[in-house]
């Protein structure tokens, strides 16, 4: 248990036994304990100080007619007036209203339901906060797993172009690919060139041997005939 839990607990104990309980948060003594339990008729004052113009509050009026209820003195104690007049000071609590436990004890039940009721505001309070944070948490998330996957398309987006680009730097010859291609090409084209002039030139020595072989067969034809001619 928490020394705060540890506190709430004694409070109640003590509650229970009719005293009324007080939780020291701040004193003008340091070093005072945490808790002060008076118990009912005691000669305790409680003094609320106001200036001269000075008002209770609705839970200060509260506060003191719950004093009262238990037999305390209570005062209102007031500055001087700046108008010149007697500073006032606020009457005695009545003690025979506050005889006996029971009165004490209905005291500390109102005194427990608005306790109760602070602090169900308090925690309605923290629910609210606390769904209000959710909602931040879960939309922060969200716009985070949303920043998440755009970058994860932009990296796939980016893999994809350095992935063409090197496709494209395969296919694409480098400075001395590219000469080479050109000088194949260009070896290419003087073979045709070449193949071409062999073909024209193949072509022109059959055109002469025909022509030879049709003035040799002339030749003879005419031979021929004259040796016939001659024999008659």
């Amino acid at each position: 248990m928490t020394e705060q839990q540890i506190q709430s607990k004694r409070i109640k104990e003590l509650e229970a036994l009719g005293y009324y309980v007080i939780k020291l948060i701040r004193t003008n003594k340091n070093g005072i304990p945490d808790i002060i339990a008076i118990p009912p008729n005691s000669d305790v004052l409680f003094s609320e100080v106001k200036s001269a113009k000075g008002k209770l509050s609705k839970l200060q009026e509260y506060r003191i007619k719950e004093l009262q209820t238990f037999g305390f003195k209570t005062e209102v104690y007031k500055g001087p007036d700046p108008d010149g007049g007697p500073k006032e000071k606020g009457g005695k609590g009545n003690k025979g209203a506050g005889k006996g436990t029971t009165a004490g004890k209905n005291s500390n039940q109102e005194t427990r339901q608005k306790e109760q009721e602070e602090e169900r505001t308090n925690r309605k309070g923290e629910s609210k906060s606390a769904k209000q944070s959710s909602r931040q948490r879960e939309k922060g998330e969200t716009e985070n797993k949303g920043a998440g996957k755009g970058t994860t398309a932009g990296k796939n987006t980016n893999q994809e172009t350095r992935q063409i680009e090197q496709n494209k730097r395969k296919r694409e010859p480098t400075g001395r690919g590219r000469a080479n291609q050109q000088s194949r090409a260009a070896d290419k084209e003087k073979k045709g060139k070449r193949k071409t002039r062999e073909q024209e030139k193949e072509q022109q020595q059959g055109r002469t041997q025909t022509k030879r072989q049709g003035r040799k067969n002339k030749t003879r034809a005419i031979e021929n005939q004259q040796e016939g001619e001659s024999k008659s």
